[in-house]
């Protein structure tokens, strides 16, 4: 229905009954508009929409027989509900996942190895907010995620990527920086400690896996330069305030963190922080939880693209050609989209980081990239900006939403 200036509104509805195939369990989706109940917006022939899933002859483990629950509307986009399991194991949903969901099904990923399972993951992930940074930085063209790393956490992602900086006079903080036309360009989000933290904050209540996977060092106090050995050995003094750091002991040079299975690390019911550090000048530490990069092997190649369409094509075509069978290293499915050198310069509401994310980037993760997932070829990290970020809107802003937790967990029990 098209509602014109002066004329009365009409209710419209639609439903569509679903039965689980091999089952007698039931649900319906129900789309309602109706005239808004604003007197101003109503003299308009504004109408309120939005839509419902009616668990009729369904009860899941986070939603009883007989709800119905409202799961919003995105006018020009889609409407994102998932609903995965199976009779024998109960059904979860996108409303409300476990928060230690990796915990909630070790039964289904706790014999596998970390290159077999699949989580949601956070691109520059302390980049919330913005404390400091060079000249033409906003946070347009700089912030990536809404929501701090605890809340992240909360929100179901278990690979976070963190770039440390030194900067605003001596401290460790966490960046974001790129090379704009030869002209170093960025900013700095929340430091080491706050990470910490936040970090282990979550891991006090909830026995999960979290992949702290460092990259992309800068001292931005004294020329742009990568962290020196002395610098690197001072942040991983840092990083030992870190707790339930995995120390296990790797049984020869060839083994490999990825190909560790799941209960390894979570399966005495403790939380654990694996510490990851690419390319660091630095021994690591393996002895005290900081492992260099070449124990854990991974694929990783952003699309480099401020076009979705050529972004999801890539990253299909990059997770079928290198990631065709369990076995193959830990992929990181990289469903990020990066503003041109124009765009950065010129970055407004329109033309952003979260502008593209949520209404360019988010969606075709959904009907784009899950179907092409299979039993033998999946990712191992959803990764993403703006992590769970594009739920139902309230008041024209994108609230949290379980959305992407869901959708791993529905890939890890379609691989199981």
């Amino acid at each position: 229905m098209m509602n014109r200036i002066g004329k009365k509104s009409e209710d419209d509805a639609g439903e569509v009954s679903y039965r689980l195939d091999g089952t007698d369990q039931t649900f319906q989706i129900q789309a309602r508009a109706g005239k808004s109940a604003n007197p101003i917006a109503g003299l308009f022939g504004s109408a309120v929409t939005t839509t419902y899933v009616k668990f009729d002859g369904l009860a899941t483990k986070d939603v009883s027989r007989g709800t119905t629950v409202d799961i919003g509307f995105r006018n020009s986009r889609s409407v994102v509900w998932i609903l995965a399991g199976d009779e024998s194991r109960g059904y979860w949903t996108s409303r409300s996942p476990p928060v230690a969901w990796m915990n909630s099904m070790l039964d289904v990923i706790g014999k596998k190895r970390l290159k077999q399972i699949c989580m949601p993951g956070s691109h520059d992930a302390g980049m919330d907010r913005i404390d400091g940074s060079t000249i033409g930085v906003n946070e347009k063209n700089t912030k990536t995620q809404r929501l701090n790393i605890y809340d992240q956490l909360k929100m179901g992602s278990r690979y976070f990527d963190i770039r440390p900086v030194l900067g605003n006079g001596g401290r460790f903080l966490t960046g974001h920086y790129s090379n704009v036309a030869g002209v170093g360009f960025g900013g700095n989000g929340i430091s080491i400690d706050d990470m910490i933290a936040q970090v282990n904050s979550f891991t006090a209540d909830n026995p999960e896996l979290v992949i702290l996977y460092l990259s992309h060092s800068l001292d931005t106090d004294n020329g742009y330069k990568e962290l020196t050995n002395p610098q690197w050995n001072s942040l991983m003094d840092k990083l030992e305030g870190l707790n339930h750091r995995y120390t296990g002991k790797l049984t020869s040079s060839n083994t490999k963190l990825t190909d560790l299975p799941v209960n390894e690390f979570i399966g005495n019911g403790q939380a654990c922080v694996l510490v990851v550090i690419e390319r660091s000048q630095a021994a690591p530490r393996p002895d005290r939880g900081m492992f260099g990069d070449d124990f854990f092997p991974r694929y990783d190649d952003y699309s480099n693209t401020d076009d979705s369409n050529r972004m999801g094509d890539d990253q299909i075509a990059k997770l079928k050609a290198n990631k065709r069978s369990p076995d193959d290293n830990f992929h990181v499915l990289s469903w990020t989209l990066t503003l041109s050198v124009t765009g950065t310069i010129f970055s407004n509401d329109q033309n952003s980081i979260e502008r593209y994310a949520l209404d360019y980037g988010y969606d075709p993760l959904f009907y784009k990239a899950f179907p092409s997932f299979t039993k033998q070829s999946y990712p191992q990290v959803l990764y993403m900006d703006y992590l769970s970020i594009g739920g139902k809107k309230d008041n024209g802003v994108d609230q949290p939403a379980n959305e992407v937790l869901a959708l791993a967990i529905a890939t890890n029990l379609r691989a199981a």
